[in-house]
């Protein structure tokens, strides 16, 4: 984690008063920038390419996972596992047969 002195940590306060120049650092350098208030972390700005990077790779992890779920016989056909689901949370099975009638 940075530090309260890295160039990648910014309080509120700067935030408010120094916007553009916060953002072209973000833009410039391609790093995101903890914000913090009262000195404890609050916010994290990043470029929107660098978000979206985080964001696919999050997915193809969480995937991968599922993947491994299935060949690990981890995994149960989806009619059965809402059929589950309803009985737990005491949900009429009649909605059931409401979802099927929509397909």
């Amino acid at each position: 984690m940075a530090t309260a002195s890295s160039p990648n940590v910014k309080s509120l306060v700067e935030l408010e008063t120094q916007p553009r120049k916060i953002l072209n650092q973000i833009r410039r350098r391609g790093h995101p920038v903890l914000i913090t208030k009262r000195g404890k972390p609050h916010l994290v700005i990043m470029d929107a390419s660098a978000y979206e990077q985080i964001r696919i790779h999050h997915l193809q992890l969480l995937l991968e996972e599922g993947l491994e779920d299935i060949r690990a016989g981890r995994a149960e056909p989806f009619e059965d596992f809402m059929k589950e689901f309803e009985r737990a949370n005491e949900i009429p099975s009649d909605n059931r047969r409401k979802r099927k009638a929509r397909r």
